[in-house]
């Protein structure tokens, strides 16, 4: 063996690849270990005089040995022992190790490097995520803000539609009251209308049974006048006959010349007081139809001044009949008329016959005038109907266009909810998209990319569920209105149409009636 200064001074095999120590697991931390743990793995790996070898080695086997004085003695002895062939095996085992060794503190660094990467890869993707967190906090808080403004606006648009549907409507029912006012107003002028020619036609048809009732007395004083001429003629005739049929036939006949000149004489005075009478009966006739063409223009002053009129011409036709009668009573009292009546008076007849035929045509003519006054009445009622139905056609058609209008308006507010909800689709389906991205770039950590992605998709379906049903609710209530104010205005024309068609139906049975 070597001395100890050239086994410090040589070069170190084993401190040049191992380091200074050996068998460093066996190291407690002392930098010793039991002899007994050596023995036995040296044991384990095939050596079978190991407790030999520590005691060649000067090392006792009751004292615990130190790894570094155990490195350094067997470096000195494979540095003093070996043969060539071993230093070269162990040489190249040396190359090896530091080999294996370099190798080892690269793949060291490298993992060091790797860690770093590691780290500062995990930093940017927690960076990333709660940049990600951040982003979708705010376009979350920038949804609710749009959700709510947009809630807000629906709010407000609706809100206008029902104050302005409720104006249109109160507008449409305020103008309906004023038609159906003014209706009612034209139809009570024309129930008066209509109560004033009933009063005018009573009082012609009470005016044409006494001018009847008139004509029926002069017809009977007329029959009583031609029985009571009959007689008298037929009493003269006997008087004639039992004075003068016995005297001389020349005498006979000249008085009875003189007596028919006599008679004659009487007949023309008859005739003329006649005559006066036929123009006095034509006088009060066209005081009459003067008085009725009086009484036609002042009725549109009112009721009371017709009636007055009428009172009048009555008065004056009971005095025209009283007057009658005792002229007629006169002329029946009087000897002078009873001695008148002849058959001779054959103009009396004629003039009698001839006021009858005025009195007849008079009435004729009355009769034919109210007739032309109720027909003329009957058309201008069917005008004014007509009137009121092309008016009422056109308020149904000024009311359907109002309605098509609203509906319109309806559809394109429903329209603009409609893209509202696409552009709030859009905007969900990139929320989605840069979620897929946030997971994609987020692949290390799937746990909470997948728990994050199924909160949004829950947040997504929920603010797409309570939109859908924000425009479902809209829509329904829209037509709720819209069928309710269809309804009301239906119901309005409706009962409009059928008070006209009553109003027609009520005139329709009047003028039946009058008829």
């Amino acid at each position: 063996m070597q001395s100890p200064v050239a086994l410090s001074t040589s070069p170190s095999l084993l401190t040049a690849t191992v380091g200074q120590r050996v068998l460093s697991r066996l190291d407690d931390g002392s930098g010793c270990t039991s002899p007994e743990r050596v023995i036995a793995l040296w044991t384990e790996e095939g050596i079978r005089n190991s407790r030999d070898i520590l005691q060649a080695l000067d090392f006792p086997l009751e004292e615990r040995l130190s790894l570094a004085d155990l490195t350094l003695a067997l470096d000195n002895e494979l540095l003093v022992s070996g043969s060539g062939i071993q230093q070269a095996a162990l040489i190249s085992y040396k190359n090896e190790i530091q080999h294996l060794l370099v190798l080892a503190e690269q793949a060291c660094r490298e993992r060091d490097k790797v860690k770093v990467d590691l780290d500062q890869a995990d930093q940017r993707n927690l960076q990333l995520v709660r940049e990600v967190d951040d982003r979708q906090t705010s376009l979350e808080t920038l949804n609710q803000s749009r959700l709510r403004d947009l809630e807000q606006d629906f709010r407000d648009r609706l809100t206008a539609l029902r104050g302005q549907s409720e104006q249109e409507s109160e507008a449409l029912l305020q103008q309906a009251e004023r038609e159906r006012g003014e209706l009612h107003r034209e139809l009570h002028l024309l129930r008066a209308q209509e109560a004033e020619l009933q009063e005018e036609l009573c009082s012609a048809t009470q005016e044409n049974r006494r001018l009847e009732d008139e004509l029926s007395a002069v017809k009977l004083k007329l029959n009583e006048a031609e029985g009571s001429v009959t007689r008298l003629q037929r009493d003269l005739d006997q008087l004639l006959h039992a004075k003068f049929g016995s005297l001389d036939p020349a005498a006979a006949g000249l008085s009875h010349e003189e007596r028919l000149a006599t008679i004659a004489k009487e007949y023309k005075l008859q005739c003329r007081e006649l005559r006066d009478r036929n123009d006095e009966l034509s006088s009060e006739l066209e005081l009459l139809k003067s008085q009725r063409s009086d009484r036609k223009s002042r009725h549109s002053a009112g009721n009371d001044i017709t009636n007055d009129d009428g009172l009048n011409w009555n008065e004056r036709t009971d005095s025209a009949e009283s007057d009658c009668e005792e002229s007629d009573m006169k002329r029946s009292s009087s000897p002078r008329v009873k001695k008148k009546l002849q058959p001779a008076d054959k103009s009396a007849l004629c003039s009698l016959d001839a006021v009858s035929i005025q009195t007849e045509l008079a009435l004729q003519q009355l009769e034919q005038k109210h007739k032309d006054e109720l027909q003329q009445l009957n058309v201008q009622l069917e005008t004014q109907v007509n009137y009121y139905e092309r008016s009422l056609d056109l308020m149904k058609q000024s009311m359907e266009v109002e309605r098509k209008d609203i509906s319109q308006a309806f559809k394109l507010e429903i329209s603009e909810l409609e893209e509202q909800k696409a552009q709030v689709e859009q905007e969900v389906k990139q929320l989605k998209e840069a979620l897929k991205l946030q997971t994609q770039v987020q692949h290390g950590g799937g746990g909470w990319s997948h728990e994050q992605e199924r909160r949004m998709q829950r947040e997504r379906a929920e603010l797409e569920q309570n939109f859908a049903k924000e425009i479902s609710h809209l829509v329904q209530r829209l037509s709720a209105e819209k069928d309710q104010l269809e309804a009301e205005l239906k119901l309005k024309m409706d009962q409009e149409v059928m008070l006209v068609r009553m109003g027609r139906l009520d005139v329709s049975i009047r003028n039946f009636m009058w008829f």
